[in-house]
């Protein structure tokens, strides 16, 4: 299910938790679905208890995952709605940062504008004239 990287320098309870942010938001893991418990992800991973809970709750606190006690945990219904807006938080977060740097190397608002929509524009699928 999982796959870690040791000589990532991304620390492994993140690669956990954007494996797991993935496979929410693709539709791999669906609401409802039961987790392996902590000691059983940790145990197939080789990992520490400590590393996997850790991933767990910070999911858990975002809104993704949704621990029930003795039941388990699970991938709670609205969870991709969840991770949208987290992502587009963070898009936004990220994008406003680099534009707010190259605006005060000197780039103006209407380039930056345009060099967006030029990326953006590059990077959708190419339609056939059929």
């Amino acid at each position: 299910m999982l796959e870690i990287n040791t000589r990532s320098s991304v620390p492994i309870y993140e690669q956990i938790v954007a494996q797991l942010r993935e496979a929410v938001t693709s539709g791999a893991l669906e609401p409802g679905t039961s987790l392996p418990t902590i000691r059983q992800l940790a145990r197939d991973l080789g990992l520490n208890p400590a590393t996997v809970a850790k991933a767990y709750q910070l999911l858990e606190k975002d809104g993704v995952l949704e621990a029930s006690g003795r039941r388990g945990t699970f991938v709670r219904g609205d969870a991709r709605p969840r991770l949208d807006e987290t992502l587009r938080k963070e898009a936004g977060d990220q994008l406003r940062d680099l534009l707010a740097r190259w605006k005060a190397r000197g780039l103006e608002a209407r380039d930056l504008r345009q060099l967006c929509n030029e990326l953006l524009a590059a990077m959708e699928p190419k339609r056939s004239n059929r």
